[in-house]
């Protein structure tokens, strides 16, 4: 058997990146702090606006990442799963080389 493959796991900001990036690019870590100037002209209403569509878009980003958690789960415990059944066949090969020798010396009394 393989050794199991763990899953990969992106830092905090990669990962809220590449999942708002797919929902609304304007929020994405490296964008957010040039928001202030590309919107200073806006009207109370236009803000109004992009805050809702703001509040849509974290919604969304809430959903996305609970998908993503539920995935990564996933993945955990077949990783768990896999390594167990890893270590279990690792130590079967072991016990059964031990079980030989000792076969072989009580053989050769």
């Amino acid at each position: 058997m393989t050794d199991p493959i763990i899953p990969i796991v992106p830092s905090t900001n990669e990962l809220y990146d590449s999942l708002m990036s797919k929902i609304e690019p304007e929020l994405v870590s490296s964008q957010v702090p040039l928001l202030e100037e590309k919107y200073k002209g806006e009207t109370k209403d236009q803000r109004a606006k992009r805050a809702e569509k703001y509040k849509k878009a974290y919604k969304a980003f809430m959903k996305a990442f609970g998908l993503y958690m539920i995935d990564l789960n996933h993945k955990i415990g077949a990783y768990r799963k896999q390594a167990y059944a890893s270590a279990e066949i690792n130590n079967r090969s072991k016990e059964q080389e031990r079980l030989t020798n000792l076969e072989n010396t009580i053989s050769s009394l």
